[in-house]
């Protein structure tokens, strides 16, 4: 199996690169009034590649992978928006 570049997989790495920002400059966040509510992040960055790594062993068309990941990440952004 090639492992291919998808869209969550892509999402994922944004938010392990987030991760290390806010752990390696702590400075960065300091006007931020979540805290470290981004710890939280890392359960979902680590299901999230592996939610990837399954979707691309089940599903072997890149079109039906893509329209899948793209609904899952959309999903997951409007839940957790505050309206």
């Amino acid at each position: 199996m090639e492992y291919r570049l998808t869209p969550l997989n892509f999402f994922c790495a944004f938010l392990v690169g987030l991760e290390i920002v806010f752990f390696a400059f702590p400075d960065s966040s300091k006007n931020e009034y979540y805290g470290y509510q981004h710890v939280y992040l890392i359960p979902v960055i680590i299901v999230g590649f592996i939610i990837d790594l399954v979707l691309q062993k089940t599903v072997k068309k890149n079109s039906w992978l893509l329209a899948i990941q793209v609904v899952l990440i959309t999903t997951t952004i409007l839940l957790n928006l505050k309206f």
